[in-house]
């Protein structure tokens, strides 16, 4: 099936990707279409993993790393459009609850935050940034 564009509307497209930054036409035709859908149903593509953005209008919410703490630290949820996974985000835990050994009884930590990881294998706690997530600049929040 294919969908045609108008030359005005192609000529909206390329200055919504030149204006908002992103790297190909592809990427904020994406967007573009994305950001009809109503939320509820935009959330519930994401989560099963039909679409990588989690949030249409994420081109305005783009943000870097340092952003990213600042908004995990204020509870947010929070992504990063290059990863490949759909679905994975990360969080701030606040308590966790980790066994030593099995038979042994649970270790609790608290007021001391962990980052906690979601991807699609399973949640990893004390997750790590890398270099290459460190330095980009396409962190966005998602919704609850």
């Amino acid at each position: 099936m294919l969908i045609e564009f108008s030359e005005e509307s192609l000529e909206k497209i390329l200055a919504f990707q030149e204006s908002e930054g992103f790297n190909t036409v592809q990427e904020a035709i994406t967007v573009a279409v994305t950001a009809c859908l109503p939320s509820d149903v935009h959330a519930k593509l994401w989560e099963e993993g039909k679409i990588s953005n989690p949030d249409p209008l994420y081109s305005r919410g783009k943000m870097d790393f340092s952003e990213a703490l600042h908004k995990l630290k204020e509870g947010a949820r929070v992504t990063r459009m290059g990863w490949n996974g759909k679905g994975q985000y990360i969080e701030l835990a606040e308590y966790v609850m980790y066994r030593k050994k099995v038979g042994y009884p649970p270790v609790f930590i608290k007021d001391k935050p962990v980052i906690v990881f979601h991807g699609t294998s399973g949640i990893q706690v004390g997750w790590l940034a890398s270099q290459g997530d460190m330095m980009a600049k396409d962190w966005v929040t998602i919704p609850e």
